[in-house]
């Protein structure tokens, strides 16, 4: 097997995570199995994403908690996004 000087594309194309995002990707990816799945995959829950960050991430600062509510369903909205957009591709 020859080694190969570049990485894949996928990889060559991954987006930095910058440091102070790290926490939102880890809560993004923990909630993630405890999202609703029925005919289609769902959100994953307000509630439990509140409750990540009060209990997990200790966050008591109400505008904290906001900003970080906001961005986990940011990237639940975009991977909601990619997953329709993909079975839509399969479907047709």
């Amino acid at each position: 097997m020859e080694e190969q000087d570049e990485a894949p594309r996928p990889l060559a194309e991954k987006p930095e995570l910058y440091g102070d995002l790290a926490p939102v990707w880890d809560c993004f990816w923990f909630l993630h199995p405890s999202r609703q799945v029925g005919m289609d995959v769902g959100a994953i829950l307000l509630s439990e994403i509140v409750i990540y960050w009060k209990v997990v991430g200790f966050v008591t600062d109400a505008d904290d908690l906001a900003e970080k509510v906001r961005l986990v369903r940011a990237m639940d909205a975009e991977f909601l996004n990619h997953h329709r957009r993909k079975a839509d591709g399969i479907r047709n």
